[in-house]
């Protein structure tokens, strides 16, 4: 209503039909009809709009109201745009008792945000607001069916390869230089190759994205990673090669990889793969193409591209894969506080001379009987013969560790008076012909359960004498004496016998102090008859 109407919004007149509630039976046994009343109730309707209303406002309103009233209306209605406090609530109803009103009721801000969300009203909240609850629940119904779709998608691409993970290309449809090569100066391609693993984590294609070689010091505590090499892209491409995929290139199968000095650098005990996991949000893959295309016959994930962050969230998880351990292998939380400096920068090629802080070798060497010796001469004039002698490389030492456990004393001191001498008296003639040797001396706590306390020392020989199929491969062998408090001491070489099989070798239960000079030179030399016949084999 207009405000000539006494300061009213709204007046209401109810129609009000009401039936007899008891009906008389009929002579005839049925139900005779009631007879119908008609009356009228009056209902005033006030809105105010005001940012707070406290009781004396809220009585001075209802006054307002019905100061022109000699009769109170059957009903009164106050709509207002704030929230109502519970003092004000009960002024309300003093009011509303006191005149004689039948039926009154309070709007405020709740109470009207609770109706106009209603489905009833829904006409109403989109005519004034522009909102409608319907087309939220059926854009809602719509998103969570897209997204259980795809799940069970990639549940079915994922299959039996749950653990592993399936590999995939990731690839923004957009980008019309697909499949070409970015050249030089150019924006970089919006697509790459990578692992799916999960679809655990909720909303989200878990995908292990790259990884990288790794070590962690003795302690088990730090760590360190290759990051400039990706060393998935290593099993990608032999996956694609096996596809015969068009993007898989004839590269040099031989050309120098950070593989090559971690395998020679790094102990088995300290070796580690560092994964880096990313999350791909389910609602901005597109579509997923099961088939793929010659370039990447792999199932393609068509993916929404950030232009910050890709395909991905701003997250992502690493992890540090250790290969051997106390009990097998385990995970670890890759600590970025806990990262150090392991890996040489830049990374040197293995042909290079030895890093500083790779070699244990010592001054101090025990020389070999004169048999041994005459022996190892024989093998080296016989490799000198089959190709020239090599530059020999510099040699280069590192302090020695100074870590010592009470039941290990007696193999450190063993190693230190009996193996390091005898191993760096071959390291010496060996870097005399030219061929490639050092000693590598550990020592290692115990790893909170996980791996326990070890000393070890070790001879690691390398070939100059290359293949003749592989110019980068060249034999290389070593021997192993390690000791812990309670697998006893160990013996590991490789070559191994053609009996075994493996590098794996037994406690012994002779005592560590009982193995002379002599025993160590025998399975130096035996070594390195296996590698010199290795070389035979690779040139024949």
């Amino acid at each position: 209503m207009g405000g000539a109407d006494d300061g009213l919004d709204i007046r209401a007149t109810e129609v009000v039909v009401t039936n007899e509630a008891d009906a008389d039976e009929g002579a005839d046994g049925e139900t005779a009809i009631p007879p119908t009343i008609v009356g009228e109730r009056l209902w005033i309707f006030q809105c105010k709009r005001e940012k707070t209303l406290a009781p004396m406002r809220l009585r001075e309103v209802v006054r307002e109201s019905l100061k022109s009233f000699k009769q109170p209306p059957y009903g009164f209605v106050i709509a207002v745009a704030c929230d109502i406090s519970k003092k004000a609530r009960d002024a309300f109803r003093d009011e509303m008792v006191a005149r004689g009103v039948e039926e009154f009721v309070i709007w405020a801000k709740g109470e009207l945000e609770d109706m106009l969300f209603q489905a009833k009203n829904d006409a109403l909240l989109f005519a004034y607001f522009g909102i409608s609850i319907q087309a939220r629940r059926r854009s809602l119904t719509t998103t969570l069916r897209s997204e259980i779709t795809k799940k069970k998608q990639i549940a079915a691409m994922l299959g039996d390869d749950r653990n592993s993970g399936k590999l995939v290309l990731v690839r923004d449809p957009s980008d019309n230089h697909y499949p070409k090569v970015s050249k030089e100066g150019e924006p970089l391609p919006r697509w790459f190759t990578c692992m799916a693993i999960s679809i655990r984590v909720p909303g989200t294609l878990t995908v292990l994205y790259r990884e990288h070689l790794a070590a962690l010091t003795p302690d088990g505590e730090r760590w360190a990673a290759i990051f400039d090499f990706n060393s998935a892209k290593t099993h990608v491409d032999g996956e694609l090669e096996g596809l015969q995929a068009w993007s898989v290139k004839d590269e040099d199968r031989f050309a120098p990889s950070p593989y090559d000095f971690w395998n020679e650098y790094i102990s088995e005990s300290d070796k580690a793969t560092l994964k880096v996991f990313r999350f791909i949000p389910l609602d901005r893959i597109l579509a997923i193409d099961m088939i793929g295309d010659g370039y990447y016959p792999v199932p393609h994930i068509l993916v929404e591209w950030d232009e910050v962050w890709g395909p991905f969230i701003p997250k992502e998880k690493r992890i540090l894969d250790v290969g051997r351990g106390y009990g097998g292998s385990y995970e670890l939380y890759a600590d970025e506080s806990k990262r150090v400096e392991i890996f040489p920068k830049p990374l040197p090629d293995v042909e290079a001379p030895i890093p500083l802080g790779f070699d244990n070798t010592s001054k101090r060497r025990l020389p070999i009987s004169e048999p041994s010796g005459g022996k190892l001469s024989a093998m080296l004039e016989t490799l000198n013969k089959d190709q020239g002698p090599t530059p020999n490389p510099k040699e280069k030492a590192i302090e020695q560790l100074d870590w010592s456990q009470s039941k290990m004393q007696p193999f450190i001191e063993w190693r230190d008076k009996i193996a390091l001498p005898v191993f760096s008296e071959f390291v010496g003639r060996l870097r005399a012909a030219g061929h490639t040797a050092r000693v590598v001396v550990r020592s290692a706590e115990a790893r909170n359960g996980i791996a326990e306390a070890s000393e070890a020392v070790e001879l690691k020989i390398k070939l100059s004498n290359a293949s003749k199929n592989n110019p980068r491969y060249h034999p290389f062998g070593s021997v192993r004496y390690s000791m812990s408090p309670y697998s006893g001491w160990q013996l590991k070489v490789w070559p191994t016998p053609e009996a075994k099989t493996d590098r794996s070798g037994a406690p012994s239960r002779r005592p560590i102090e009982e193995i002379s000079p002599a025993m160590i030179e025998a399975e130096v030399l035996a070594v390195f008859e296996r590698l010199v016949a290795q070389h035979k084999n690779s040139i024949v």
